[in-house]
């Protein structure tokens, strides 16, 4: 090949998968959130779904991405997108929903000469005030890139700015580096908190505010804090709480920052490395984390007066480890990781507990940190296995070329065994037998989305499994069961037309049937053949065979051969055996090792016959056939690995190509291409069976069966395999043991220090189940850095296992070293260690290179000198070093003679061999310039290609025109490639494989790529590299333009046609269709020039589109004309008027969507009104006929005017009732009662004939709810009366079981003939109650009328029981209150002595004769009348605040007669002053006595000289306001209305409890008691020294606070002058006798 015309074609195999960052914004609807995600150089915006995401767009940009941002540019109506790469180019982007593309608002790059770049983090965060962005990617320096045109001081926009909008600006500070910053909400809103490095491993906090028109930040001296050293990320707390958050690895922390002295809200964590965070949507105290090792934690705040009191945090589950968490709204959260497969997740609520549920993963492979390739089968299908993710989201990843199935529908059945269309010619199958572990199931499509299943299929077993089912020539059903075979006639009204039974004794095991014939195993080995070609089953032939495990029925008449014959698999002694049709002949016996035939076939793919026989172990061994005759010769035997288990193969016919779907744990499709059979799997796992069903293919899972379709296109697909715990870092394929080695790190914790350290282990994998044979577990902290697998010429038929390792050493990393591992793979994948040889430093690479390894040693290359597994141990390898001139080897590759060395810091250099035994080096070629290298790879022997820490691919040339002369020669840059992705490693060969190509053979193929590689990024995406002729590939590309213009303009034609009769445009049907194959090539573009850039994918999609234009069409009108066939029948029967046209005016102009749809839906809603209007029908029919029959109603068959009774009794006469009350009339009623549908039925479904129906309905239901109450109250009492006194049965009269008037009247007369005894019995029990009852009615101060009213509701129970449980709960709730009552009672009796005492007092204080007494008494007289009105309004406060405790607590007011005494008492307060009755106490006037000598003791008329002597004018109020103080308050809790019959306490009263044990209730009783008789002693030792110091401070009695209800103690005085007041404030200063002048 001509160097000058060969080019390096990069392609991309696998888009990243990874995800680096998210934001979520209202980027495509101005309606409705997008998640934005961000995979390495590519963005994916998805829509927001309530289950889940949906993928929108995706594009790519020339960068790696390193933040993203979403922002809104002013008088946009959706938001934006900033995007930084990580070289500091950004731009902006915006969704044009018009042209429904991403453009750019504008771009720059951050750029200052003199700054350096930041270690930290970039972080970004916008300044809402200004419109801003803030960027940290400088040390000491901010970035300003503002959305809006700046404004000066005048108001005006800078024309400047305006003309270079998004300029990045550089705002110097006084800051070193930026750890975290973000933009603070709250009353902070506008300024940005930021985390900054400090002194002393300390960090602090500080707050700035951005001057927009000075692009300058300013700091705020007096808000910072010092913060905890290990923090690391700040979040802002939203509205309206403000401040951030401060994550650490030990400490997270709340601050306001209101003030520097703020105290800090700290919450102590476990040591953990919190990576991502969000608070809820629409909330300020509960925020979601996710830590390093895929926890999640939800920390909620205490919150209360907008202050944060503390923090809580609560595990809520385990995800992936997540780089960033979005909050979707309805309570799901999109996890993004790099090191995982990223999840939606729905936060569950249940309380204050949450919790976690996974809806959705995607896979991602990235980070791939290493690969190997390898065609198990040696057919050219590569297989790639890839270690992916970190620590626990490590594992392996297959990734195979295949194609994909698209789930459309999802019908959940589980436990299914088979599936069988019912298929006939000519037609579309619309019926599906289902067979599953015990039955069989017959589901009918309703509609392209519904399936309805028929419990009774034509004569078919349903209480069985089917084991074959099928439609005959004669259009006749065959069903076969384990008991016998059946021929029925077709539908669900079918017979049974012939039955078959296996001979006695018996049964039916495995059966095949097709059109004409069957083949049946009945017991262990009786093969019989049956043929039913005039639907009766006649056995030709039988015989008796050691054993079947399979049957496959083999029609080859079809394929033009004389015979049909069967194939039967066995497996006593596995074989296949190929018998012909009918005689059961053997023709052929094919044996097979180890295991038996799961299931066997012959068809044909390109002019070839194949007998391909599918094994238990998931082999598949394929044969070309050729029949002779009756002689069948087979050659050509392949062998393919298909799965771990398979099922069945199914064969089946896809876009005019024959296939054969197999079944199990990795479905795989066989097709034939070029005489050649290849192998594609699908991207699924575990089918157990398949079958084609009208436009869908059917697999059957565990749980369901899904509908859709088969994608033929070749695309990458992906499984996961883990390994326990472990996370793989190499791999290694061994050809010749068919095997993986793999090793692994696995994170192990200190008991004693909690620190985690690395352990290793080497695992041992079966290639193609991925199980783990055997494991070698490395000593201490040491793990595998390097594996390769070498052969040796002396040792031929044997592979070794290289592994290089790292030992870390933790105080001084500088110092790590390694050893080489050999180990001997065994026959049986056990690992034997030949050697163990230690390195001075890390093996970074190993390689096998000229019947020897070569090592990559730090910066020396190491050369194996010694290898003889014979000798004793310590013997048997030794490596000497050879080159030493690289600062750090991190990667080799050889080729020929020659050794290829990556380095960390001085790019490539090439060593050649120059002695092969030893095997010595030297340096032939090295590159000049400083490039830190990840990977490198061998071109040819004169080009190398490599990968750097930038993301770049560049190869180097080395001219081998030049002479060895003994120089080291230069190499030269002849090209390079932008990846955007890091990548890890090269590995020959590519994932591309003959489908995929189109190429001839596998010979071919190799060619073709054979000096092709394929390389891996830490992103997940994967590469390949391969070279062309470029003349070749320019000739065959204009070529293929010409034929796809024609075909594409062939198609166009058509599509227009179609679409004037569908009344679409070509212009929208064409965008609606090709945008989905994601052309970017606009319809009017593509319209006017169809030879414009022609493409496979834009033919496919055309040709694709006029098919489905041409099915929609048919459909469109098929189902116009049935439509309006039934719209016509409907209206009749409707008496509705028809206004659609003429079908044929339909089917030829207007098919539109519109005029379809508006059809459908005149349809469905004559439909929906039939349907309502006889459910209605039957329902009205239903009830009226209960009713006639249960009230035995007599129809007038005389009114002329009115026929609907008439008919109805006609009607009526063809379903009779076998119902009377015994049954409930709910269950009585027949759900398969279809009054409407009989033939008898007279009644149309017209609007006025269901309203007359209605009305007679309604009718009938008042008399019968009338009587049917009155019969249940009955029946219930009389049966309880009955059982009471043990009436025997022969004496119970007959209970009449109707609602006719006269079983009413026999009823009331069975009631008053037991109403007597009843009464007679019921008073002597009730009088034994009433002894115990009357005690504690007194001391509950329960009425005469509540004790009448309790004793009435006894005598309206039906047994003694119920009267006992009656009155033990009201002595429960009266022993419950009556200590509270009796207190009552005494405080009204103290009351009502002192007023009596009062009274008397009063009488004798008349008595001239009195004051000719000792003066002494006279004084305790005084003294006593000085101090009894006080003691008087202490009493009623007291009394008013107990009535309303015990009202409470009781939960019904105190009743004396029939009214309520708390109104009685204040009433009674109210009228004191009017009535006067304490000795002219209260006298409105002024009391004028004559003036008495100081030794001579007062008078009653001398109290007047203590009183003012001239009052003013007032209004006469009344005592009681005086004492009111807590009445108010008190009284609000009483119900307004309580009828006095309420004596039981209400359902919620506080004091009623639980009911509990008798003995415990006492208990708690008695210490009730004794604490209430405490409180009673403590509240009259408090009375009696308010007493002793009432005299002293009378005035001290009124509050200031003391206010009276209006509506309680508004006075009469009040009334009388027609004034209100509310509220009365009573000062505290007034004494006794200001009552009266408030």
């Amino acid at each position: 090949m001509n160097s000058k015309n060969t080019y390096h074609v990069v392609t991309t195999l696998n888009e990243p998968t990874a995800i680096t960052c998210t934001a979520k914004g209202r980027l495509i609807d101005p309606e409705y959130d997008n998640l934005i995600v961000c995979k390495g150089s590519t963005i994916e915006i998805y829509s927001i779904l309530t289950d889940g995401i949906k993928l929108a767009t995706d594009f790519s940009i020339y960068g790696v991405i390193s933040k993203i941002q979403a922002c809104t540019i002013p008088d946009k109506s959706t938001c934006s997108l900033f995007v930084l790469t990580d070289q500091n180019y950004f731009t902006i982007l915006t969704y044009d929903p018009v042209m429904q593309k991403i453009h750019s608002e504008g771009h720059g790059k951050l750029s200052e000469p003199n700054a350096r770049l930041t270690d930290q983090p970039i972080s970004i965060v916008i300044d809402l005030k200004s419109s801003t962005i803030l960027i940290s990617a400088f040390t000491g320096r901010l970035f300003s890139v503002p959305l809006a045109p700046k404004v000066d001081v005048k108001g005006k926009s800078k024309e400047a700015v305006r003309s270079i909008p998004f300029e990045p600006s550089s705002i110097r500070t006084n800051e070193f580096d930026f750890i975290s910053m973000v933009s603070l909400k709250g009353i902070h809103q506008s300024s940005i908190a930021v985390l900054l490095g400090g002194i002393d491993n300390l960090k602090t906090i500080k707050t700035f505010k951005y001057n927009a028109s000075l692009n300058e930040i300013s700091e705020n001296d007096k808000l910072q804090v010092g913060v905890e050293a290990t923090t690391h990320t700040l979040v802002a707390v939203p509205d309206p709480i403000g401040g951030v958050l401060s994550i650490g690895e030990y400490i997270i922390s709340y601050y306001d920052l209101l003030s520097a002295a703020c105290t800090p809200k700290e919450l102590s964590i476990d040591p953990t490395v919190v990576t991502a965070s969000s608070f809820l949507e629409n909330s300020y105290d509960h925020c979601m984390i996710g830590d390093a090792e895929g926890y999640l934690y939800m920390l909620t705040f205490d919150i209360s007066n907008l202050k944060v009191h503390q923090i809580h945090s609560t595990l809520i589950g385990q995800a992936c480890i997540p780089n960033s968490i979005t909050d979707l709204g309805s309570n799901l959260f999109y996890i993004g990781s790099s090191q995982g497969d990223p999840c939606v997740i729905k936060l569950n609520r249940l309380g204050v507990k949450f919790s976690i549920e996974i809806l959705h993963t995607f896979s991602n492979l990235g980070p791939i940190v290493d690969f190997c390739l390898f065609d198990y089968d040696q057919q050219g299908k590569q297989t790639m296995v890839c270690c992916s993710g970190v620590d626990k989201d490590g594992s392996l990843r297959v990734v195979e070329n295949g194609v994909g199935f698209l789930e459309q529908y999802e019908l959940a059945m589980p436990l299914i065994t088979q599936v069988f269309p019912l298929t006939m010619p000519n037609r579309a199958s619309e019926t599906l037998v289902i067979s599953t572990f015990d039955r069989t199931v017959v589901l009918h499509q309703t509609s392209d989305t519904e399936m309805r299943e028929i419990s009774k299929y034509s004569a078919m077993i349903h209480n069985d499994i089917t084991l074959a089912t099928t439609v005959n020539h004669q259009g006749h059903l065959v069903q076969i069961t384990k008991l016998s075979a059946r021929i029925m006639t077709l539908g669900s009204q079918g017979t049974l037309l012939h039955e078959w039974r296996p001979p006695k004794g018996e049964y039916i095991a495995i059966a095949q049937v097709d059109a004409a014939q069957c083949v049946l195993c009945c017991g262990k080995g009786l093969l019989i053949y049956l043929d039913y070609a005039d639907s009766v089953f006649r056995q030709i032939s039988r015989v008796q065979l050691p054993d079947v495990a399979c049957i496959r029925l083999c029609p080859l008449k079809e394929e033009g051969l004389d015979y049909d014959y069967v194939l039967v698999g066995m497996w006593s002694k596995p074989k296949a055996v190929l018998l012909s049709l009918p005689t059961l002949e053997t023709v052929l016996e094919y044996s097979v090792k180890d295991t038996g035939p799961r299931d066997l076939l012959i068809t044909r793919f390109e002019q070839k016959l194949y007998l391909m026989v599918l094994l238990g172990d998931g082999q598949l061994l394929s044969n070309e056939i050729q029949f002779r005759r009756n002689v069948a010769l087979l050659k050509n035997e392949r062998q393919t690995m298909v799965g771990t288990y398979c099922t069945a193969m199914y064969p089946y016919v896809h876009q005019e190509q024959k296939k054969v779907f197999i079944a199990g744990s990795r479905p795989t499709i066989v097709s034939s291409l070029r005489q050649t059979l290849f192998f594609s799997a699908v991207n699924m796992k575990d089918i157990f069976a398949f079958a084609t069903f009208n436009q869908h293919i059917l697999l059957m899972t565990s749980q369901s069966l899904l509908f859709g379709q088969i994608d033929a296109s070749q695309k990458l697909h992906h499984n996961k395999f883990k390994i326990e715990n472990d996370m793989p870092v190499r791999i290694r394929y061994m050809d010749k043991a068919k095997a993986l080695a793999v090793a692994t790190i696995y994170k192990e914790k200190n008991n004693h220090n909690g620190f985690l350290s690395n352990k290793g282990n080497i695992r041992i994998l079966d290639a193609q189940t991925f199980q783990v044979l055997d494991t070698y577990t490395l000593p201490g902290t040491e793990t595998v850095e390097s594996m390769v697998m070498a052969s040796f010429s002396g040792y031929p038929k044997k592979e070794y296992l290289f592994a290089g390792t790292i030992i870390e050493n933790p105080d001084d990393p500088d110092a790590n070293h390694g050893r080489i591992l050999v180990f001997d793979i065994k026959d049986n994948y056990r690992v034997e260690l030949l050697e163990a040889i230690e390195q001075p430093g890390v093996i970074y690479d190993l390689k096998a290179f000229q019947n020897s390894v070569v090592a990559a040693v730090n910066g020396s290359i190491y050369c194996l000198t010694k290898f003889a597994p014979d000798l004793p141990l310590g013997q048997r390898v030794s490596f000497e070093i050879n080159v030493h001139k690289n600062v750090l080897a991190l990667g080799l590759d050889t080729r020929g003679d020659k050794v290829l060395v990556g380095d960390l810091m001085q790019s490539m250099s090439v060593l050649k061999m120059t002695n092969q035994d030893p095997l010595k080096l030297e340096v032939l070629a090295v590159d000049s310039k400083p490039v830190w290298m990840t990977a490198v790879k061998f071109v040819n022997d004169y080009t190398y290609i490599g990968a750097d820490d930038r993301n770049n691919l560049f190869t180097l040339a080395l001219d081998h025109s030049e002479k060895d002369g003994g120089n080291i020669s230069k190499l030269q840059l002849k090209g390079g490639f932008h990846v955007g992705s890091l990548i890890n490693c090269f590995r020959p060969d590519t994932l591309v494989d003959v489908l995929s190509t189109g190429v001839k053979d596998k010979d071919a193929l190799t060619k073709c790529t054979e000096k092709a590689f394929t390389f891996a990024t830490v992103h997940g995406s994967i590469g390949t590299n391969v070279i062309h002729e470029l003349e070749k590939l320019i000739m065959n590309e204009k070529r293929e333009k010409m034929i796809l213009a024609a075909n594409i303009e062939d198609a166009m034609t058509s599509i227009d046609l179609a679409s004037q009769l569908l009344g679409v445009s070509l212009e929208n049907m064409l965008y609606s269709s090709i945008s989905n194959e994601k052309i970017d090539i606009s319809p009017e573009t593509l319209s006017m020039y169809n030879s414009l850039n022609p493409t496979f994918p834009k033919q496919k999609a055309l040709i694709e589109l006029d098919s489905r234009l041409t099915h929609e069409i048919s459909t469109r009108q098929h189902y116009v004309n049935e439509w309006l066939i039934s719209i016509q029948k409907l209206c009749k029967t409707l008496d509705i008027p028809y206004r659609f046209k003429s079908m044929e005016e339909y089917q030829e102009n207007d098919l539109s969507w519109a005029t379809v749809q508006s059809i459908s839906c005149e349809l469905r809603d004559l439909k929906e009104i039939e349907a309502f209007r006889i459910q209605n029908f039957n329902s009205t029919i239903k009830a009226i006929h209960y009713y006639w029959h249960i009230l035995n109603y007599q129809p007038n068959r005389n009114d002329q005017d009115d026929t609907i009774e008439t008919h109805l009794s006609t009607l009526y006469q063809n379903f009779p009732l076998d119902a009377d009350l015994s049954i409930v009339r709910e269950q009585y009623e027949p759900s398969t009662f279809d009054y409407y549908r009989h033939p008898s039925n007279q009644l149309q479904l017209t609007a006025r004939t269901l309203d007359l129906l209605c009305k007679k309905q309604h009718v009938l239901q008042s008399l019968y709810d009338t009587r049917i109450h009155v019969y249940n109250h009955s029946m219930t009492r009389i049966k309880a009366v009955w059982e009471e006194f043990n009436i025997p049965i022969l004496e119970r009269p007959a209970l009449p079981l109707g609602l006719s008037d006269q079983n009413m009247i026999q009823l009331q007369d069975i009631i008053d003939s037991i109403d007597p005894l009843l009464k007679s019995v019921f008073d002597k029990y009730i009088q034994e109650f009433k002894v115990q009852l009357i005690p504690l009615w007194d001391a509950c101060l329960l009425s005469q009328m509540e004790r009448a009213e309790f004793i009435a509701s006894l005598y309206e129970k039906n047994t003694k029981l119920e009267i006992k449980s009656q009155v033990d709960h009201h002595m429960t709730y009266l022993t419950s209150i009556h200590i509270e009552g009796q207190a009552l009672k005494a405080l009204m009796k103290e009351r009502k002595d002192l007023i009596q005492k009062m009274i008397d007092f009063e009488k004798t204080a008349s008595d001239p004769k009195r004051l000719f007494q000792a003066s002494f008494q006279l004084l305790e007289e005084e003294k006593w009348r000085n101090n009894c009105l006080p003691r008087l309004l202490y009493l009623d406060r007291q009394l008013i605040k107990a009535i309303n405790e015990f009202e409470k607590l009781a939960g019904k007011p105190v009743m004396i007669g029939e009214r309520r005494y708390l109104d009685t008492l204040l009433d009674e307060i109210a009228d004191r002053e009017a009535n006067q009755t304490f000795f002219g106490f209260l006298n409105s006037d002024p009391v004028h006595t004559a003036k008495r000598v100081k030794s001579r003791p007062a008078s009653v008329g001398s109290l007047g000289s203590i009183m003012q002597s001239k009052k003013p004018p007032q209004l006469k109020t009344r005592a009681a306001s005086a004492i009111m103080t807590s009445v108010v308050s008190n009284t609000q809790s009483v119900p307004k209305k309580i009828k006095p019959s309420q004596s039981m306490p209400l359902k919620k009263k506080p004091a009623v409890k639980s009911p509990i044990s008798q003995e415990k209730k006492d208990q708690e009783q008695r210490q009730q008691q004794q604490e209430k008789q405490q409180q009673q002693q403590q509240q009259q030792q408090q009375q009696q020294q308010q007493e002793q110091e009432q005299p002293q401070n009378q005035g001290a009695i009124y509050s200031s606070t003391a206010y009276i209800n209006s509506n309680i103690t508004l006075t009469k005085a009040f009334r009388q002058k027609g004034q209100m007041a509310s509220l009365i404030p009573i000062p505290a200063s007034r004494t006794l006798t200001t009552t009266k002048s408030v």
